[in-house]
């Protein structure tokens, strides 16, 4: 009777304990947010297309706690941006420092910038370093077609797309087309990772894409895409890679291994 009394104890305690956990899970923004793919266009050098794009507004954004998923970077600008830039008419920029993770939830100014002011309007909101991403506690914009900016990179075109540099502004799908001349898979041994201190890196399999260059008729450099496909599937694609940068695109052991075996038909396509 003694030991299950004690078994019984033994339980509530760690439910109590568990409960806990749960409950600071819950408060933690770092676990508990909402992720919103895709925003590149939110980058503070994105040019709003007037005429073709659909001006981000943030007007209806639920207040909340968010994670950005952008190849351009986590960031919120500290710098204004011009005005029709992060996808919207309105940027809204950050006028103060990213937390670091010492920090812990911090409250910070951000500003929306209009035509003639770099900082119209300004309020407070939340941001943590999660250590490796930064999540971000918003409240829905006053006014409309203004948005939270998120990432300064160059925003790339889409796949189909393209422009004299690859990125945005200007991309289209009218844009001169060459022909690139017979394309080849080149299968080769790469330095990879040292299993065994004494004798050096190990080799690894590695798949590359190799062309001629070609120009356009008034002698400017393309950028290409570059589409893996294995067994038929497509499997990565690399877009907006300038010639001189085509090795960063090659086709590496921890891409296929425990997804495709050996004997794979590994193909490519160059757009």
């Amino acid at each position: 009777m003694k030991m299950d009394f004690w078994r019984i104890v033994f339980y509530h305690i760690l439910l109590f304990f568990m409960s806990a956990n749960a409950t600071e899970d819950l408060d933690d923004p770092c676990i508990s947010h909402l992720t919103l793919p895709n925003q590149e266009q939110r980058s503070a050098e994105y040019q709003l297309d007037i005429e073709n794009d659909t001006a981000i507004n943030d007007v209806m954004l639920p207040n909340g706690w968010y994670r950005f998923n952008t190849s351009n970077g986590d960031d919120m600008p500290t710098e204004a941006p011009n005005s029709l830039k992060c996808g919207t008419w309105y940027p809204i920029w950050l006028n103060d420092t990213l937390p670091l993770v010492s920090d812990g939830t911090s409250s910070k100014q951000v500003c929306m910038r209009s035509f003639k002011s770099d900082c119209l309007e300004s309020w407070n909101i939340g941001i943590k370093n999660c250590s490796g991403f930064y999540v971000y506690g918003l409240i829905s914009s006053t006014t409309e077609n203004s948005a939270y900016c998120i990432g300064s990179k160059l925003v790339p075109c889409p796949y189909g797309y393209s422009s004299n540099t690859g990125f945005y502004p200007g991309c289209t799908m009218k844009f001169p087309q060459k022909t690139v001349g017979t394309v080849e898979v080149i299968v080769d041994l790469v330095p990879g990772p040292v299993l065994f201190e004494p004798y050096g890196n190990s080799l690894v399999t590695s798949f590359g894409c190799k062309f001629d260059e070609v120009f356009g008729d008034d002698g400017v450099k393309f950028v290409y895409d570059v589409q893996w496909s294995i067994n038929g599937q497509k499997f990565i694609l690399h877009t907006g890679k300038e010639y001189s940068n085509i090795g960063s695109t090659n086709l590496t052991e921890s891409e296929w291994i425990g997804k495709h075996r050996l004997n794979m038909v590994v193909s490519l396509k160059d757009v």
